[in-house]
């Protein structure tokens, strides 16, 4: 926490000022005047852009935090549409985990057709166990991944949506993701396309949002955890956002890590009596 000195993606400490608001208090804090530095970096390696310095998440997501995704109806609707197409593609005894939950808003599209598990660090984790959903009131990391995947299995779904912008280290949070994810499961996230911020949305930059994430900054976060983009939608909330479908590299492979092993001892025992393998690539 504090002054952010190198990118949060590829650890960069070529740290560029694209817009700097000054000492501001908190957004929703209207008991609370303390006020901390608000400036958006640029990365000169990987082009991240994110906050110049972040305030502890414990208190940026206190047990009172008043947002409620359910409130918005425009919101409400989109995400019972997200998770009516997921779940075309479970079954009954899959796993259906969101990450942010909030107030259960994503996973109450679900119906009973899955089991459903809500990650929310704020106390609107109440309205996810009403809600029916297998609930953890924790801020998401690798130890609360272990943790449901001890008492759920893998889930064939995670989703996160709005939720990679607010994280402290997005690696502790892709590598929990990858974690908790199915060998065949999706992981879809949402987040705000940070083209919005450089064409005007300056609203958007406040002390929660700690990344605006590109198509391209999130591939690359992604692939650093075994994860790769299968699909990319643009999708009209929070004034313009990007929908990311990413599974694991080896539910594509299908067959591939077993014929990489045979071809290993097929090379092994070629070599094991003097003779030289060549290998020549023109895949172009």
């Amino acid at each position: 926490m504090g002054t952010v000195t190198e990118c949060g993606l590829c650890g960069s400490q070529s740290l560029h000022t694209l817009l700097d608001m000054g000492i501001q208090p908190l957004a929703e804090r209207f008991d609370d005047d303390t006020a901390y530095p608000l400036l958006l970096l640029e990365c000169g390696e990987c082009s991240l852009v994110q906050l110049g310095y972040q305030v502890d998440q414990r208190i940026l997501f206190p047990p009172g935090h008043p947002y409620a995704t359910g409130n918005t109806t425009v919101l409400a609707q989109h995400y019972a549409r997200l998770a009516g197409e997921l779940s075309a593609g479970l079954r009954f005894t899959d796993v259906a985990v969101d990450i942010g939950a909030n107030d259960g808003t994503l996973l109450n599209g679900y119906g009973d057709h899955v089991r459903t598990v809500a990650v929310e660090p704020t106390n609107q984790a109440a309205k996810c166990r009403e809600g029916g959903h297998r609930t953890w009131q924790a801020y998401f990391t690798r130890d609360v991944a272990a943790d449901i995947l001890s008492v759920t299995g893998p889930a064939k779904a995670v989703t996160a949506c709005n939720v990679l912008a607010h994280v402290p280290d997005p690696h502790e949070a892709l590598g929990a993701i990858a974690d908790l994810l199915d060998d065949e499961g999706v992981f879809v996230s949402e987040n705000h396309d940070v083209h919005q911020v450089r064409t005007g949305q300056w609203d958007t930059v406040y002390h929660e949002h700690l990344r605006f994430w590109s198509p391209a900054t999130f591939a690359r976060l992604l692939a650093c955890h075994g994860l790769e983009v299968s699909e990319i939608r643009q999708v009209p909330t929070h004034g313009g956002s990007f929908r990311t479908y990413a599974r694991k590299r080896v539910s594509r492979l299908g067959g591939a890590p077993e014929t990489a092993r045979k071809l290993r001892e097929l090379l092994a025992g070629v070599t094991r009596y003097g003779s030289t393998v060549y290998g020549v690539g023109a895949t172009t």
